[in-house]
């Protein structure tokens, strides 16, 4: 999870992050190598391990992490795939092998009379239990528009035993709607409404 804090002290328990948290599970990702956009921090950038998703549960975990920071200018065109108006299930963003595409943002709303999971993979047709790379959670009727900064963000994952090349990566964007968290269960029925805006942008 990341804090707009200077980590003194902590961020207490109970604190939601400023972007969603990357979920880290047992059989997931070997790594996790991810762009997560441009923001604006008033006081500083913290990060910390939660063993909960929505909220900060300090967790006695440890995992390895490397921050890389860019200075960016604003993309000259985008393109936008799906609407907000169309039932479906799932939305294909941007096929696996556009390495120098990101994704910007997403707007979607959960048709269903139940909360369901918006799961983002890098591949497409993921098996049931597959574990997404990011997950947010959608209430009855809920529409979250969800802004990833003029950066964006560019997802890439990969196998346990790979090396983080980009031979070994996948590195679309697919976004399938789930009835279970953490885990993928196709949710069927034209449950959301999906659009996402992406394109490529220039580091300086």
């Amino acid at each position: 999870m990341i804090f707009d804090s200077n980590g003194q002290p902590v961020p207490a328990n109970g604190t939601a992050p400023v972007i969603a948290a990357i979920p880290l599970y047992v059989g997931a990702p070997f790594y996790v190598d991810e762009s997560i956009g441009s923001l604006e921090f008033a006081n500083g950038i913290y990060a910390a391990v939660s063993s909960t998703q929505e909220t900060l549960t300090l967790s006695a975990q440890t995992i390895d992490i490397t921050v890389e920071m860019d200075v960016v200018e604003e993309p000259a065109g985008t393109t936008f795939a799906g609407d907000t108006t169309t039932a479906v299930d799932s939305l294909v963003v941007y096929a696996d092998g556009l390495p120098n595409t990101n994704l910007f943002a997403i707007t979607a709303q959960n048709n269903n009379a139940g909360t369901l999971y918006l799961q983002l993979f890098t591949s497409s047709s993921p098996a049931a239990g597959a574990k997404p790379l990011f997950e947010y959670t959608f209430t009855t009727g809920q529409i979250r528009v969800l802004k990833f900064g003029k950066q964006g963000i560019h997802p890439r994952s990969g196998t346990a035993g790979n090396t983080p090349s980009t031979s070994t990566q996948t590195q679309g964007v697919y976004l399938y709607g789930s009835s279970t968290q953490n885990s993928y269960t196709a949710s069927t029925g034209g449950q959301w409404n999906l659009q996402a805006e992406y394109g490529s942008v220039s580091k300086g």
